[in-house]
């Protein structure tokens, strides 16, 4: 059976959300086929496997933390750290699936991290991973694609935030650039609520995205992977608020959907084909959901969860055994565009160490 770690929680707002989404999908994997290793990286950084990380209910008692490992770089193993200071070899994983929301994980850095060791990572490069939860750089991202996002201003430190008042026109929204869920978001109708909620997102990110406010807008997702080397796209889905905007508690706590979505064919069609668009262009792999804003007849990216909550299973999957099926594809796909890289050329034989050497010895006239 193949060994598979599962990493989920870590540094991040997200943390508990993150908690959720793994133990469901270590929980999802099929245990004929797979060791599950659940790998839970605690709000101070620390890296623990056990058998009782498969129950949400430890999460908030932790009365015993399980077995505290850790990865090498330039080594495809898991191991056990033994008294603070010895390793022993746990396992030598054959993927590893992403599941933490936000910074130190869906970033780019878990993504790395499994690049550096040589094992393959079921979740999105790490270029792909750093584009989709910065919402600035994925701005000019997508751009570049032809995609529509709101007009928006990027907080600097000598930025007059009541001439980007008067550019953008209220209201307003003001994000932290590298969060989710929602944190730190709030919208501003006046020049002192705007203040306030810069104020506000910068103790969440020092990056700080200001961006117009999409008066009268329906909020529609949908997401993608792929599967046997082609993209799968859901149906549409509508988040459902009675708030100003998409809330953590909407999201997560009291949230409700309507899925499929009410729209269009032709609007639904158009959704999906852009979510395509984005994958491909984004170079993502595994999992994204792409969350869309419809403002007076236009379609605009409002962000791409490159790690979606619950893995997005409940736009593909009406039952957690169609999930593990859906996991055994991405498992797969993660495998095969491993062993595809690895057969690219990645050394070039020349001479200009050694020539290199005579020159800049010890002494010699280089240093």
């Amino acid at each position: 059976m193949k060994d598979i770690l599962v990493f989920f929680g870590g540094q991040s707002t997200e943390h508990d959300i993150s908690v959720l989404t793994g133990v469901m999908t270590a929980g999802s994997l099929d245990k004929e086929k797979y060791n599950v290793y659940p790998v839970y990286v605690s709000r101070e950084g620390s890296w623990y496997s056990g058998e009782e990380l498969f129950d949400v209910g430890w999460y908030t008692q932790k009365a015993r933390m399980p077995a505290q490992v850790t990865l090498v770089a330039g080594d495809n193993t898991l191991y056990k750290v033994v008294r603070g200071k010895k390793l022993k070899p746990l396992c030598k994983p054959k993927c590893i699936v992403n599941c933490m929301h936000g910074e130190r994980g869906e970033d780019g850095c878990l993504a790395a991290v499994a690049e550096l060791c040589s094992i393959p990572l079921v979740g999105s490069p790490l270029a792909a991973s750093s584009v989709a939860l910065d919402k600035v750089a994925a701005k000019y991202y997508l751009k570049g694609l032809g995609v529509k996002t709101m007009p928006f201003e990027v907080l600097r430190e000598d930025t007059d935030l009541k001439a980007v008042g008067e550019k953008l026109g209220y209201p307003l929204m003001v994000k932290p650039a590298r969060q989710g869920s929602s944190v730190g978001v709030n919208k501003a109708e006046t020049l002192a609520e705007l203040e306030r909620s810069v104020n506000k997102a910068k103790k969440f990110d020092d990056k700080v995205l200001i961006e117009k406010f999409a008066a009268g807008k329906v909020e529609i997702n949908a997401a993608a992977y792929r599967a046997g080397g082609k993209i799968v796209v859901s149906e549409c889905e509508m988040p459902a608020t009675s708030n100003r905007f998409l809330t953590f508690e909407d999201k997560y706590v009291k949230g409700e959907r309507i899925f499929p979505a009410p729209i269009s064919k032709k609007l639904s069609d158009k959704i999906r084909s852009l979510t395509e668009k984005i994958y491909e262009g984004l170079d993502c792999s595994s999992v994204i959901r792409v969350d869309y804003l419809l403002c007076d007849g236009a379609v605009y990216v409002n962000e791409v969860n490159s790690v979606p909550g619950s893995m997005a299973y409940y736009l593909f999957c009406d039952t957690f055994s169609e999930f593990s099926a859906m996991l055994d594809e991405l498992i797969s796909e993660a495998c095969e565009n491993f062993n595809r890289r690895m057969t690219l050329i990645r050394r070039f034989d020349c001479n200009i160490l050694q020539s290199a050497g005579g020159k800049s010895a010890k002494g010699g006239k280089n240093r």
